[in-house]
């Protein structure tokens, strides 16, 4: 029976063969040529023992034995190297020497946008004269009504100490112990 190795290569050979002119050739036969070439003698693969070798035990990979050992398959791996030829990166063409031309549409269009935003400037600045100009007289007014009430509390609060005084000097006989309680 054929290594599974050198089959799964050579299908693969088989089928990137079409994508590019670089591709590597194939022999016509089931294994893969030593150097590529189609002159060449196909590549004598080594005789398997079973399917896979000789493999050992399942869990003993790496000690005596098993695929650590397997060695080499016998595949010239060489011939799978990369070989596509690097694609240039095209700079596009330099159009710093070429002057812009703008079309007239948009030309116009400029201009009619840059007279509507100096407009809407010109708006936003008068608003914004207004809400200050707005903004300071309620401000005043408000001081003012604060004020106001200011003088209005110390008024009443100077009465009502003046009357708490006077209650509180004026003395009647035997109505001593009724203020107490």
């Amino acid at each position: 029976m054929a290594d599974p190795v050198a089959d799964f290569l050579a299908r693969e050979q088989d089928e990137l063969a079409g994508l590019d002119d670089d591709s590597v050739p194939t022999s016509g036969a089931d294994t893969p040529s030593v150097g590529g070439g189609v002159d060449e003698a196909p590549m004598q693969m080594p005789a398997a023992v079973d399917d896979f070798g000789d493999m050992g035990n399942a869990g003993d990979f790496g000690h005596g034995g098993g695929l650590a050992d397997a060695g080499d398959s016998g595949v010239d791996l060489s011939n799978l190297v990369d070989q596509t030829p690097p694609v240039a990166n095209p700079t596009p063409p330099s159009f710093s020497n070429v002057p812009r031309i703008e079309p007239e549409k948009i030309r116009k269009w400029r201009q009619d946008q840059k007279q509507r935003l100096e407009q809407k400037d010109e708006a936003e600045e008068k608003k914004m004269q207004e809400w200050r100009g707005q903004a300071k007289k309620e401000l005043d007014d408000w001081y003012k009504s604060r004020r106001d009430q200011l003088e209005k509390s110390k008024k009443n609060n100077r009465a009502s100490e003046q009357d708490f005084i006077a209650e509180r000097d004026t003395s009647e006989p035997g109505a001593e112990w009724e203020r107490i309680t």
